[in-house]
Order: structure tokens, then sequence, then C-alpha cells
């Protein structure tokens, strides 16, 4: 099957959360590909690590996915240089993504959550949620 991107949700630098067209919310986090890519210092790809650059993002309706306008170039028929949209495969972007999940505590459900809650998207100003009580393996272990 192919994917196509129907809506991108929410963008913080680096990270994207994508509403594809099979119904599912994913996040891909781009942070490590595009420092793998950046190559140049005028790499399309270097200019993305720019937070201000990457969170202008927004959705091509034309090929379905993310894009950064003027970041490409392409020769037209002319054989004039122009800037184009810098875009990624939408397939791509899937295969990098997670899906969101609803909250298990929640029985699997999003029942009495806010779209925020239900695709775990914290709100700038909102609190945070409250910690599970188990350490992660980057908290350090003093049993070890």
């Amino acid at each position: 099957m192919m994917h196509f991107v129907a809506k991108l949700v929410a963008i913080q630098p680096y990270r994207l959360t994508l509403l594809f067209n099979t119904g599912e919310i994913r996040a891909v986090d781009l942070e490590s590909f595009l420092r793998a890519k950046a190559g140049t210092p005028q790499s399309a790809y270097r200019r993305l690590l720019d937070p201000a650059t990457f969170c202008r993002a927004r959705l091509d309706p034309e090929s379905r996915t993310v894009c950064w306008d003027g970041l490409a170039r392409e020769i037209t028929g002319e054989g004039t240089d122009q800037p184009a949209p810098l875009d990624l495969c939408p397939d791509v972007l899937y295969e990098m993504s997670t899906t969101l999940a609803p909250d298990p505590a929640n029985g699997g459900t999003d029942e009495g959550r806010t779209r925020s809650e239900a695709s775990g998207l914290v709100l700038k100003d909102a609190p945070l949620p409250k910690a599970s009580g188990r350490l992660s393996s980057t908290h350090g272990d003093s049993s070890r």
C-alpha cells in the first residue's frame, strides 16, 4: 500500500506528527536522518537543521507529503535554475515513524481525552503528565 500524508498535525524541531491516509497518527523524528544527510553547508538537509527553517514544513496537497519551500533547486524547460520545494517520500516518512498509541491506562481508548492527550502531544504551557514511577534505563539504576 502506498502511504500518503493526509494532514500535518504538529511540527516541533526535527519532529513531525502526521496523519496518514491509513487513518494512523504517527510521529517521526528526523534529526539523525538530517544530520546524516547534511553533507555540505549548502545542503538543503543541513538548512533543515535550523529549527526555524524546519518548522516551516507544510503539506503539499499535490504530492500528499511534507515539504519545505525553496530548499531544493530545479532546472526549468528553458534551462534556468529556480527554487523548488524539498519534499520527503511519504512511504519513507511512514517507515521511519512510530504510531502514537492510545493510553493503555485508559483501557486502550481515547474516550474522555482531548485530541492532544489522545495523540500524545503536550501543548505548550500544559501541565506535564504524572510520572509512572518506573525508571527508564537512561536514568540509571543504583542496583547495577
